[in-house]
């Protein structure tokens, strides 16, 4: 499974962005190798409303699960939401303690439902 977050860096001692458009790059990670990638975040490069649509089609075709973020646009959650992305707000620190301290939560059927960042 991949999941995504916005960071000021494109290592993973950069700073989670305080906003969407404010983390310049977007580190894509692969939460079962721990193996990461770092991208121009392209509402931060656009900044117009057809960047909230180039962000979600992006993290479509990484086949992201999940965005960890500290404060996601409404618009672009809607967005994500309907893509089948889960945004999950509130996340603060750095790229690597987020990756440190994800835990998985499942479901009765070991089917995955969510995943929690733990900021440390």
């Amino acid at each position: 499974m991949k999941a995504a977050v916005t960071s000021t860096s494109r290592f993973i001692d950069g700073s989670i962005g305080t906003k969407t458009m404010f983390g310049r790059y977007l580190i894509i990670f692969d939460i079962d190798s721990m193996e990461y990638e770092a991208i121009i975040n392209p509402i931060n490069a656009l900044k117009d409303i057809s960047a909230i649509e180039l962000f979600a089609e992006i993290l479509s075709q990484e086949d992201i699960s999940v965005l960890f973020i500290n404060d996601c646009n409404p618009d672009l959650k809607k967005t994500l939401e309907y893509s089948g992305i889960e945004v999950i707000e509130g996340i603060w620190g750095t790229v690597r303690n987020v990756l440190k301290n994800f835990t998985k939560v499942s479901n009765s059927d070991s089917q995955f439902s969510t995943i929690k960042a733990l900021n440390i």
